[in-house]
């Protein structure tokens, strides 16, 4: 046996700790991970595919880990968990890898985080699993709550409410598309001079399969190396890296060239760039968040993308921001929220989030609302969106809103829908994005003009 774990489970399973421990997010700590370890191309993409593979699949590894444990899973140590969560996964979902293999490096593991008798716990269980495999799992049509709470590993709590609200057919999709790992997708930069065909021959250098979206003019969707960050192509400003629903939301905005555009939650300004980008770096855009941190990253941004119209403001827009009283023609609230609709992008939100959460957000959403209610002009636009769709942070602030602000009226957001998305416009005029349709994730969102 090895006398040590390979760089790139040593990574998996700090990670995975730090998720479960800290509710930390998986992307930022393999950022961090890689820009200070040495660690080469090839155990990057492993670290990759075993956080991810481990965080999408949790709720069955702890399943089939189960049936061959004495002790329940909980039970074990997180670092004990996760070793025998990597391990598992590389046995009934990397079906290329030795399975001695698999065995052998999680043992290591819990040599080094516990101790002689852990790691004869993990050998034992997971040469079970070697040889007997998951078992018989939970079917949809025998009992669905349990098919999606343990072989489609979410939450139960998620899958009740689902259950409740979408039936046993869309709450399966829903579950499925979570479980597949989405394409990256990326927006060129239209202040470039290079044109689109220009960009999509260098992404064809770099990437696998980069096609123009059907939904967004500027979207690109790719397949290839994670690492875009690293190419010129990235660097020099030509791309961005953006969801083709993110994209959809400025469009819906509509931001005009020379007007003045306040970003009430503008996170790392992936938003508030694009918009940049479709104002012609003409007019103002006010970009406000509460953590400098993404502030700091959303001027960097706009400095690689050679946007020139953002300025930051650190403050929060739950509480009275400190604008001086300006006036806005147009509002984007892309609100805190649970992040339910993005989980097939960001896997551990099921494991993060919990069902308590959907109030406390809600009452911040309100607040949001109500603020950027007031710093908008007389006939401007106001666009409320969430990466959300439960009710909490959806349909009940849209009619919280227009209750307590009935000089408000919806606007018609019809014609900056395209044609593939038309379908989910509902009678109240707000657009309810499934996470299962082409080229969507999960997004809720409506648009209100202010009268006198």
């Amino acid at each position: 046996m090895k006398s040590s774990a390979s760089p790139a489970r040593e990574t998996a399973i700090k990670i995975l700790r730090q998720v479960e421990n800290r509710d930390a997010y998986a992307n930022h700590l393999l950022e961090i991970e890689y820009s200070r370890s040495n660690l080469t191309a090839p155990d990057r993409r492993l670290a990759f595919l075993l956080v991810y593979g481990v965080l999408r699949s949790r709720n069955r590894l702890d399943w089939v880990i189960s049936q061959y444990s004495d002790y329940p899973v909980e039970n074990l140590t997180s670092w004990i968990r996760n070793g025998l969560r990597i391990g598992a996964y590389q046995l009934l979902d990397m079906p290329d890898l030795r399975p001695s293999v698999a065995v052998d490096e999680s043992v290591c593991l819990a040599y080094k985080y516990g101790h002689k008798g852990t790691a004869a716990l993990v050998n034992a269980i997971l040469r079970k699993v070697a040889s007997c495999g998951q078992g018989n799992l939970p079917t949809l049509e025998k009992d669905p709550e349990d098919h999606l709470v343990i072989a489609q590993s979410h939450p139960r709590w998620l899958v009740k409410r689902w259950l409740k609200r979408y039936g046993h057919e869309i709450s399966a999709s829903i579950c499925r598309i979570n479980n597949i790992p989405p394409p990256l997708t990326i927006r060129w930069n239209s202040l470039k001079e290079e044109e689109l065909g220009k960009i999509q021959e260098v992404l064809h250098d770099t990437l696998e399969n980069a096609i123009q979206s059907e939904a967004m003019p500027e979207g690109i969707i790719a397949e290839g190396p994670r690492p875009i960050i690293e190419q010129a192509i990235y660097r020099e400003g030509w791309i961005d890296i953006q969801g083709i629903s993110s994209m959809l939301i400025s469009r819906l905005l509509g931001p005009e060239p020379g007007e003045k555009v306040l970003d009430a939650c503008a996170g790392r300004g992936g938003k508030s760039c694009h918009m940049a980008e479709l104002m012609g770096n003409r007019g103002r855009i006010v970009c406000v968040d509460h953590n400098r941190g993404k502030l700091e990253a959303l001027c960097k941004r706009a400095e690689r993308l050679d946007v020139k119209i953002c300025s930051a403001v650190c403050g929060r827009s739950d509480d009275e921001i400190p604008l001086k009283g300006e006036i806005f023609d147009r509002i984007l609230v892309d609100a805190p929220c649970s992040s339910l609709g993005i989980i097939r992008r960001h896997p551990e939100i099921r494991w993060i989030r919990k069902e308590e959460d959907l109030q406390s957000l809600a009452g911040i959403q309100k607040r949001i609302l109500a603020n950027a209610a007031n710093d908008l002009r007389d006939g401007g636009s106001l666009l409320y969106c969430t990466c959300s769709l439960e009710p909490e942070e959806t349909d009940d602030v849209m009619e919280d809103f227009m209750k307590r602000f009935p000089h408000f009226k919806v606007a018609d957001i019809r014609r900056n829908v395209p044609f593939m998305w038309q379908d989910m416009i509902g009678s109240d005029g707000a657009l309810r994005l499934m996470p299962f349709l082409k080229e969507a994730d999960g997004f809720f969102a409506f648009s209100v003009t202010k009268y006198k």
